[in-house]
Formats: C-alpha cells, structure tokens, sequence
C-alpha cells in the first residue's frame, strides 16, 4: 500500500515526465492485479473508471490544470 500511496502522490509531482511515468507504472500494476477489490474496495466499476481515467488523462498538462480536471 505504500507504493501505492507513493504513485499517487507522484501523480502531481511538478515535472510531467515524473506524472507520465508514475501514472503509466500505475496503471500497469493495476492492469496486473488480479484481485482488484484489494485496490478499490467499490467494485469492478470503480476499478475500471480508475484505468480509465488513468489513460484518459494528458499528464504533461500543468499540475494546476491537472488539479482542476479532479
């Protein structure tokens, strides 16, 4: 769980190349993980809106514009 803690907060770190890498490290951890309510206890729902979102997103975009997009 502390990984998992450190990526997230690596998502708004100020240098995209960090954003990118920690969100693409991300989101290949959670396409791995075979039990996904471990990661998101709501459901396989909330498990897809999260690789979802995580794709979705320009994470070279500003850390600002980023934090208004949440």
């Amino acid at each position: 769980m502390k990984a998992l803690r450190s990526l997230l907060f690596l998502l708004y770190h100020n240098f995209p190349k960090v954003r990118d890498t920690a969100a693409q490290k991300l989101y290949t951890a959670l396409v791995a993980i075979e039990e996904f309510e471990v990661i998101c206890p709501g459901g396989e729902d909330d498990y897809e809106d999260a690789i979802d979102q995580i794709s979705a997103t320009d994470w070279s975009l500003p850390v600002k514009v980023l934090k208004e997009q949440t």
